[in-house]
């Protein structure tokens, strides 16, 4: 029997179990047999980058969808046939607009790198506010419209303090890549935005893209003490544990539904919203692409989809499969489904990997001066702090983007 070698991100044992079993069904029906790899999420990046290098590993690798671009510019990726892809129902109207759009490339200097499609989608990964039923309940605020604009959340973070909650507001503070991914709406619903419209120059530091992230950090004022130096496990547990009153996060944090039945709601974040998600990717390796694409054809078909991803701790790439059960059943995810389509993804060229490291850098460094300028929460503070913010965001950015400006056009 054939062999075609695949990996995937770990999702823990029994997301890994499940997957396991829908291989050993495709198995059974191709008379292929699927060797499986599961790497770990942490060092996911080295590793995938080695297999690329060394030419010895997976033909086919679910990859984080930020990551296409800088494995399509290190030449280790084969493209596929948008002709073939169709053929499969593997097309772009198969699945969320933001999530395919991810699956080409700008910026390139190179046409055959922006003619291609690289990828495809296999999860997307929103950003949701989750938030306490019975918090918001005892301060009075409408969950209707408590999260409808970053003035609004502001407002009503403000409102669940001076009704006596001791940790509105709770998100990661350390290093961590999810800073970027969770005020890109901040950004784009403020009219900035990470790149210019033609890729050539940076936009994070504009005008409009400072007014967006000085929006967040501002949120850094209803962070309580305990919960000011978080990683972003220990920021998911801090609302697990039920000690503050709103987060945002990714759908893994969704198994808290069943955990705290009717105490958690949930709403897009304000602004524009965001969507990451993963890819499947064929590596630059000899032989046919036919057993490949018909193992990605099955993996992103509406059943298998379905069956995997059933729990909605991740969530599918195709509104098809959103639009059944159980997602159906939930107005929530019926609601999302529809947002979704009209959501952005960060923008996509062969640099974007290198960028987003050194704003993932730049936001720790603001971080730890704006715990220093938010240690006072009264009222009156709340003028002098966003002043102090806005200029530590424009002393980090405003050198970083005319560094990253002459990287771009060289």
């Amino acid at each position: 029997m054939d062999e075609v070698r695949l990996s995937i991100m770990d999702r823990g044992p029994e997301f890994n179990t499940r997957f396991r079993r829908v291989l050993d069904d495709f198995e059974r029906i191709e008379a292929l047999r699927v060797r499986l790899d599961i790497l770990p999420w942490p060092n996911a990046w080295e590793t995938l980058v080695k297999f690329g290098m060394y030419g010895d590993g997976p033909q086919v690798s679910e990859i984080g969808s930020t990551w296409i671009g800088d494995l399509v510019g290190m030449n280790t990726l084969s493209p596929f046939d948008l002709a073939e892809l169709c053929t499969h129902d593997l097309g772009k109207n198969a699945f969320l607009a933001p999530a395919w759009a991810a699956a080409t490339l700008a910026g390139s200097r190179d046409a055959s790198l922006t003619s291609g499609t690289w990828g495809v989608p296999m999860t997307v990964d929103p950003r949701i506010i989750y938030y306490r039923i019975d918090h918001l309940a005892a301060a009075g605020i409408d969950p209707a419209t408590a999260f409808s604009s970053a003035c609004a959340l502001a407002d009503t973070l403000t409102r669940l303090q001076a009704a006596g909650v001791s940790a509105p507001w709770v998100v990661p503070t350390h290093r961590s890549r999810l800073t970027v991914h969770n005020l890109a709406s901040w950004i784009w619903g403020a009219g900035g935005g990470f790149m210019t419209p033609d890729m050539k120059h940076t936009a994070f530091a504009s005008p409009a893209s400072r007014a967006g992230i000085t929006e967040y950090f501002q949120l850094a004022r209803y962070i309580s003490a305990p919960h000011r130096e978080l990683g972003d496990d220990d920021a998911s547990q801090a609302f697990y544990r039920g000690e503050c009153s709103v987060t945002i996060a990714g759908p893994w944090l969704h198994n808290i539904l069943d955990s705290m039945p009717g105490k958690v709601g949930r709403s897009l974040p304000p602004g524009v919203p965001f969507v990451g998600g993963t890819h499947l990717v064929i590596w630059r390796r000899p032989g046919s692409q036919r057993p490949l694409l018909n193992l990605i054809n099955y993996l992103t078909s509406p059943a298998i989809q379905l069956a995997i991803y059933h729990d909605s701790t991740v969530l599918p790439a195709r509104p098809d499969v959103l639009a059944r059960e159980p997602f159906a059943n939930d107005p929530f995810y019926a609601a999302m489904a529809s947002q979704l389509q009209t959501a952005r993804s960060f923008p996509f060229f062969r640099l974007w990997g290198m960028l987003e490291n050194r704003l993932t850098e730049a936001m720790t460094t603001i971080w730890r001066g704006v715990l220093e300028k938010t240690s006072d929460t009264s009222p009156e503070s709340a003028s002098s702090q966003k002043a102090a913010i806005a200029s530590l965001v424009a002393e980090t950015l405003e050198p970083l983007a005319h560094r990253l400006d002459i990287t771009l056009s060289s």
